[in-house]
């Protein structure tokens, strides 16, 4: 996942080898949503979910349309938490991201 928000932007939410803490085995069949949150706890966007990408080790990928962003401000914090589910068993992660334009270079 990139460092920043981008606004305006589809931004790629993405989870990378997921495993089994326990036996070490790769992860290829939960269920990954994403919901992002301004500094104030206020919902930006909810239940995007992410698919597991085939013929990789637990690698999941979601994606927050330009559309749903369009409204960031650039420098404030926002906040993306990521759900995982499999087995009864659930898993939570939050990532810290300033939003921002896309730069033209």
């Amino acid at each position: 996942m990139p460092k920043q928000l981008y606004i305006s932007a589809d931004n790629n939410i993405e989870l990378n080898g997921l495993r089994n803490t326990y036996t070490g085995a790769y992860i290829n069949d939960a269920t990954v949503t994403c919901s992002m949150f301004d500094g104030a706890g206020g919902v930006v966007v909810t239940d995007v979910n992410a698919s597991y990408q085939s013929g990789t080790d637990g690698d999941y990928l979601g994606v927050i349309q330009g559309a749903d962003v369009a409204a960031l401000v650039a420098g404030m914090m926002y906040y993306v938490e990521i759900t995982i589910s499999i087995d009864g068993v659930t898993d939570f992660r939050r990532i810290a991201r300033r939003a921002a334009y896309r730069r033209v270079e």
